[in-house]
C-alpha cells in the first residue's frame, strides 16, 4: 500500500514539475564566467567573481525554493490519495 501510494505521489509530482517550478525563478549564469579567455585586469576579475558568489548564492535559493514546492506538491498528493481512499471506504461501508 505504501509503495502505491509513493508512486502515486511521485507520478504526480513528475506531471506538476513545470507547473511548480514556475514559481521558482532560476538564476543565469554570469556572463563573465562564459567568456574565453584570461581576464584583461584585476577589476575584471574581481567583479566577475563577486557576480559568482551572487550566483551561488541565488542557486542556493532557487533549490531550496525548488525544494520547498516538491515536498509541497508530494504532501498535495498524498493528500489527495489519503481523501480518495477515505470516499471510497465511505461507499463501502454506505448502508444505501
Amino acid at each position: 500500500m505504501r509503495s502505491r501510494l509513493l508512486a502515486l505521489a511521485l507520478g504526480l509530482l513528475a506531471a506538476q514539475e513545470a507547473s511548480a517550478l514556475s514559481y521558482c525563478s532560476e538564476p543565469s549564469v554570469p556572463f563573465c564566467a562564459e567568456l574565453i579567455g584570461k581576464f584583461n585586469d584585476q577589476w575584471e576579475y574581481q567583479l566577475c567573481r563577486q557576480e559568482l558568489e551572487s550566483y551561488r548564492y541565488d542557486v542556493e535559493r532557487y533549490i531550496a525554493c525548488v525544494r520547498e514546492e516538491a515536498d509541497s506538491m508530494v504532501q498535495e498528493a498524498v493528500d489527495d490519495y489519503e481523501d480518495a481512499v477515505d470516499s471510497f471506504n465511505m461507499r463501502v461501508n454506505s448502508p444505501f
